[in-house]
């Protein structure tokens, strides 16, 4: 079984952190790199090529919106699922607008962040939200 690649984008150590160690209890993920910005994203995806990033929509330096555009003007077989705090319509539909293939809330649990890999990976798309379902 091939393992899902996969890198986590989020200006937040504790929660990137807490998000690499719950996916790595699944033996189908591989994280292959974590950063902070939509920047450094950006670099690691053209240097590792995974099939899935997962990135925070409101970070330093460049944010999820601009950095989804350049990564799939680069590496359209790339998915990437959008994370936020925030369950409002406009981060689901710029995230939609500008090719991600995912949302889900951080507070949601994880296991919702497990179906959205799947989902993704298998060529399927996962928009979850409490507030916008």
């Amino acid at each position: 079984m091939c393992k899902i690649s996969i890198i986590i984008v989020d200006d937040n150590h504790l929660l990137r952190k807490a998000h690499i160690l719950f996916l790595k209890r699944h033996s189908r993920f591989e994280i292959v790199g974590e950063c902070e910005n939509g920047a450094e994203a950006i670099a690691m995806a053209q240097k590792l090529k995974p099939q899935i990033i997962l990135m925070d929509i409101n970070m330093p330096v460049l944010n999820c919106i601009e950095a989804t555009k350049q990564i799939y003007g680069m590496l359209p077989e790339c998915r990437i699922i959008g994370l936020s705090a925030f369950a409002e319509i406009q981060f689901v539909k710029s995230l939609r607008e500008n090719g991600a293939y995912g949302y889900v809330e951080k507070h949601m649990a994880f296991e919702h962040l497990v179906k959205a890999i799947d989902k993704v990976s298998e060529g399927g798309k996962y928009f979850f939200s409490y507030s916008v379902n």
